[in-house]
């Protein structure tokens, strides 16, 4: 028996203890999981390097910029990229010139707001988080811009091309931090070296991708920004629940706390990342289901519940391992080790309500995610001014906002299971 027939005999078997295509899974996002998988391990090295040459206070305001650039993202239109796949797969022939140069135009918008940004922090005598946002100003256009060739390859079907692209610039990505974070100790040169090198790698991609004269249909081009427009009003309110919690604790509390929160999320987001695959993996078979058939909830809850205890497991693991991790890769940020076991709870909760998100995509019912989100955000809002007004600094509370934000979203997306996905009555 040949090893490769032993690992099909392994998959098998688990589809059969678990009920779920898991020969599905591993065949359709081997090379997403090895995106992730490099991504993860790269992150961890970029994380080790800035808590080494930065100090805490440079390494929350890094961090916060972060959050900052991936809220400012929502205006480079970053819902193109999904409107291309569906479009591309469909063989639509789209101009990505076009694209180009409506998704820069969009994000001048984004950079009128951080130049406005910038100057009034210049007036208020703080000039370092002034050149941040002057640097965001100046490259917001160009960030996202030339990223085209990834949703395009993954709408023709090519995914090994595109992990494989978007691997190499993670990996030069990682080589611009590090080295730049060692030589100059300085965090803003180190979020320059950061976003640099992601653009000049796009133009690089994207040079190869779309050399030549190409057929273009000037309606399939234009469904293509009109849909992508959409999708990014849609998702907006997403992307900004995602980082508004470290906005606010940025703010009203200091630049170190959000580090010790940053190093407290840093492993539950990257094993939350290896669970989300799976959603993503399994929309193409959820489609094919009636989510409104009362007998295909009830096998879908019985499913999730097993997979809650395999992650419940997994949780427990992770409190057993995290204290040990800190210490040996983080030994400065110790004091985030108790944080550390409350924001470990997203490891359990995260991936059910991802599942729970993609049966209302399967089910044609996008405005109901949408709708849970606007719930999270608002539960999440009103979380912290309680929290805030209670004039509690104890980031072990704050820690435990978010795994009650998303256990109060899982509750919202059963509801919405329950009483909007009803049988159609004949």
């Amino acid at each position: 028996m040949t090893y490769g027939h032993r690992i099909r005999q392994f998959v098998s078997y688990l589809s059969q203890k678990s009920g779920t295509d898991m020969v599905y899974i591993v065949r359709n996002g081997i090379w997403l999981y090895g995106l992730q998988v490099f991504g993860a391990f790269s992150g961890l090295i970029i994380s080790i390097f800035l808590t080494r040459y930065l100090t805490i206070d440079d390494f929350g305001s890094y961090r916060m910029f972060l959050s900052i650039l991936a809220v400012f993202a929502i205006f480079t239109l970053p819902g193109m990229n999904v409107s291309i796949v569906r479009n591309v797969a469909t063989g639509k022939l789209i101009d990505f010139a076009k694209i180009v140069k409506v998704k820069i135009r969009w994000s001048l918008l984004g950079s009128v707001l951080a130049w406005g940004t910038a100057l009034y922090y210049l007036q208020a005598g703080n000039s370092e988080i002034a050149l941040a946002f002057l640097i965001i100003a100046i490259s917001l256009p160009w960030q996202e811009s030339f990223f085209l060739f990834s949703p395009y390859l993954k709408g023709l079907k090519k995914f090994k091309e595109s992990s494989l692209r978007l691997l190499v610039t993670r990996a030069i990505q990682a080589i611009a931090v590090t080295a730049t974070v060692f030589l100059t100790s300085n965090w803003i040169w180190t979020l320059v070296a950061l976003i640099l090198s992601k653009i000049l790698m796009d133009i690089v991609w994207y040079s190869m991708t779309f050399t030549g004269k190409r057929r273009v249909n000037k309606s399939d081009t234009t469904e293509t920004v009109i849909y992508g427009k959409k999708l990014t009003l849609s998702n907006a309110i997403i992307l900004l629940a995602n980082q508004i919690d470290k906005l606010v604790l940025w703010h009203y509390t200091s630049a170190a706390t959000l580090a010790y929160y940053s190093i407290a999320l840093l492993v539950p987001n990257s094993l939350v990342g290896f669970s989300n695959l799976i959603p993503q993996l399994a929309l193409p078979k959820f489609s094919k289901r009636n989510w409104c058939d009362r007998q295909e909830q009830k096998l879908l809850l019985l499913k999730l519940s097993k997979a809650g205890a395999v992650l419940f497991f997994f949780y427990l693991i992770y409190l057993l391992l995290i204290p040990i991790f800190i210490k040996l890769a983080f030994p400065d940020y110790v004091f985030a080790i108790p944080a550390a076991y409350l924001t470990g709870l997203i490891i359990i909760l995260a991936p059910i309500q991802n599942i729970l998100k993609q049966v209302f995509y399967a089910n044609q019912n996008a405005r109901y995610v949408y709708q849970i989100s606007w719930f999270e955000l608002l539960v999440l809002i009103a979380l912290m001014m309680i929290y805030f007004e209670l004039g509690n600094n104890s980031l072990i509370l704050f820690a435990l906002l978010l795994p009650i934000k998303q256990l109060l979203g899982i509750g919202c997306s059963l509801w919405f299971m329950r009483f909007r996905l009803v049988p159609k009555s004949k």
